[in-house]
């Protein structure tokens, strides 16, 4: 992992400071359209991916902020009832 020069800077993932994963289970390629259909909203940047009925997601995003609001809205999109209250916290 390279040093950042600047205090404050991010030294890797591109600059992005936060990083990400959620397994999806199930998960398919309709799943991942649904995702891909929001993908104008996310204030990072978001991958996924689905193989063998689950789905990977991977997130990069500026900060801790970002990276929870393109989370709650894949885990959104992934969920057919609404997220529980503690996530949204």
């Amino acid at each position: 992992m390279a040093n950042s020069s600047t205090a404050g800077e991010c030294g890797a993932a591109a600059g992005w400071c936060s990083v990400g994963t959620a397994l999806i289970v199930p998960g398919d390629q309709a799943l991942v359209e649904r995702v891909r259909e929001g993908s104008k909203s996310f204030g990072g940047e978001v991958g996924i991916s689905s193989w063998n009925g689950f789905a990977m997601a991977r997130f990069c995003a500026q900060d801790a902020a970002r990276l929870r609001a393109d989370m709650t809205a894949v885990l959104g999109r992934a969920s057919a009832g609404a997220l529980p209250r503690l996530w949204l916290n």
